[in-house]
């Protein structure tokens, strides 16, 4: 139950962001499902399974952890200064 309470809580905080298309770049996986590609809204993980949401469908899948992956975004360092 811990784990199905906590993604329920992680659904309800990224419902706003997705009503307002906020949510971050780096929050989106990519999975292959049934030989099918889909980009998720991960949500979380539990012991041996993990659920994202296509944000186009508003679908939430279930897949095996270790079965998706995150690209390598560009990311932006503050600059230094060194006295």
């Amino acid at each position: 139950m811990y784990f199905e309470s906590k993604g329920r809580k992680k659904a309800l905080e990224v419902l706003p962001q997705l009503e307002q298309h906020s949510y971050q770049p780096y929050q989106i996986v990519t999975v292959s499902i049934n030989n099918k590609e889909l980009e998720l809204l991960l949500l979380s993980c539990g012991a041996r399974n993990c659920a994202g949401l296509d944000v186009q469908t508003r679908r939430i899948h279930y897949f095996v952890q270790g079965g998706f992956s995150q690209p390598l975004r560009k990311i932006s360092h503050p600059s230094v200064k060194v006295n």
